[in-house]
């Protein structure tokens, strides 16, 4: 994704690099809060890169952005297939239970 935004000239390659190390930082398991962790949404993450002048707020924005767009299309793909396993599932306990009713189980 991000890539994509290199290809088409929005970000540098530098500020990939940069983005990636950030993102990359922001999913390892911090400690909680209480516990002297930051709390920082992603997205606060990805301000502190337009606060130190990596990125642009335009720049912050179109990031925001395309990663929903990912996170949504995945969401997509995972309820897609949950509801293929749920369909599946449910044939498969009609057919079971049409076999047992039609042989006297």
């Amino acid at each position: 994704m991000l890539d994509d935004l290199v290809t088409s000239g929005t970000i540098t390659q530098e500020q990939e690099d940069e983005i990636k190390e950030t993102l990359d930082k922001s999913f390892q398991a911090p400690p909680p809060p209480q516990q002297g962790g930051s709390g920082q949404s992603l997205e606060d993450k990805l301000k502190s890169l337009e606060s130190a002048g990596t990125i642009n707020k335009d720049q912050l924005n179109t990031i925001v952005d395309a990663l929903k767009t990912s996170a949504d299309e995945d969401n997509q793909s995972q309820t897609d297939e949950d509801q293929e396993n749920a369909i599946s599932n449910d044939f498969k306990s009609a057919l079971k239970a049409y076999g047992m009713q039609l042989y006297g189980l």
